[in-house]
């Protein structure tokens, strides 16, 4: 019910606002993620630094606003605590958000930010209790258009994902624990970006 209310209002603010924006961006990057950390304190998994990789496609509502899917891709290592050795590890992340920008150099420069809801997904050699995750993620950085149709970025992003927590774990069994834990990184990526449209 509430996936059939979010296609109801980007189709509607579609429809609403096709006479002023009519345009679509896509952006391709790649960059460094940072080791995660987590935000209660309390490390339940660990995520080694690695590459972070990533496809946006957004529609600008106007000059200011846009909707936008991502998806991105970190190759790299993680192991709840109970784990030395940190196992080969893909995260994958699937994000609905709303974006952001403003001018400071007209038609040439933006700053722009972002913010971004969805999943994450473990792909390891360990089995997590929850390897689907709840994420979220913020982005701000600089758009340079080189011309109407391509452009650069460079990005800086705060990602966090909640996870489970493992209360204990031995050779053959991780535990879940009753609370959970919010794991952060963050990112720096660079990029193009392509437009289409009026």
């Amino acid at each position: 019910m509430v996936l059939n209310h979010i296609k109801f209002l980007i189709v509607f603010s579609l429809l609403c606002n096709s006479s002023v924006a009519q345009r679509w961006g896509f952006g391709i990057y790649s960059g460094y993620a940072s080791n995660s950390f987590d935000a209660f304190g309390h490390e339940h998994i660990r995520i080694a630094d690695g590459r972070y990789s990533g496809f946006d496609a957004e529609y600008q509502l106007d000059k200011t606003f846009g909707i936008r899917l991502g998806y991105t891709r970190q190759d790299t290592k993680a192991a709840p605590p109970c784990i030395a050795i940190k196992s080969k590890t893909v995260i994958e992340r699937y994000e609905f958000g709303f974006t952001a920008r403003k001018a400071i150099v007209q038609d040439k420069l933006d700053w722009t930010t972002g913010l971004g809801f969805g999943i994450c997904k473990l792909f390891g050699e360990l089995d997590y209790p929850d390897e689907v995750k709840l994420s979220t993620s913020f982005n701000a950085g600089l758009n340079y258009h080189i011309s109407r149709f391509i452009g650069m970025q460079l990005q800086g992003r705060l990602l966090q994902f909640y996870s489970a927590a493992v209360s204990a774990c031995n050779a053959n069994q991780l535990e879940s624990a009753s609370f959970g834990t919010v794991v952060t990184q963050g990112s720096v990526t660079a990029g193009l970006l392509f437009s289409i449209g009026k």
